[in-house]
């Protein structure tokens, strides 16, 4: 039962979070929406920032979920990313990047959720890197999966204005051209 009194509580803050923003959200709205009472969220999350922080690692560990199964399905490396940015970029509850949010709302650099945003953004574009055609030097794959992610930010804030798929069509375009400016 604790269990899903936490499951709730995640679910329900990222769905908040993503609607109204972080700061904004209370714990009083976050117990209201999960069904779960302040004395177990207090149970299971020490503050709000700490549900926020775990918020965060979940979705860093879905999204690195995502680019590790779905990419190399598509079957077209790392371009695969902006298919699946193009699809999700379509939906009418498209709401952004929890961890860009995290970042434009905590910008002090020793804030656990600015951490846990900046951990999502470097996990990202290692796994980025790892993702490029064995052509492109090990050593550039560091700095490219950073370039790549700066489109994929890029796109994610454009979409939520867009509403639609363009912003990762734009988006693939240009790296399309990034990496062939490297496999050349």
């Amino acid at each position: 039962m604790a269990r899903q009194a936490r499951q709730r509580l995640l679910e329900s803050a990222r769905e908040l979070f993503a609607a109204e923003g972080i700061r904004s959200v209370t714990v009083d709205q976050l117990t209201d929406a999960s069904g779960v009472g302040r004395g177990s969220f207090y149970r299971h999350f020490g503050s709000k920032d700490d549900l926020v922080v775990a918020v965060l690692a979940h979705y860093n560990e879905g999204w690195r979920a995502m680019l590790r199964e779905q990419v190399p399905e598509r079957g077209e490396g790392v371009l695969g990313v902006f298919d699946i940015l193009a699809e999700r970029f379509a939906e009418p509850d498209y709401r952004g990047c929890l961890a860009l949010t995290a970042l434009i709302e905590f910008r002090d650099p020793d804030h656990p959720i600015h951490r846990a945003a900046v951990e999502h953004q470097e996990s990202t574009a290692a796994d980025l890197g790892g993702l490029l055609p064995p052509a492109i030097p090990t050593a550039e794959h560091k700095q490219i999966g950073r370039q790549l992610l700066q489109l994929i930010d890029a796109a994610m804030l454009t979409a939520l204005h867009d509403a639609s798929s363009r912003p990762a069509a734009e988006a693939r375009a240009t790296a399309e051209a990034l990496l062939g400016g490297h496999l050349d």
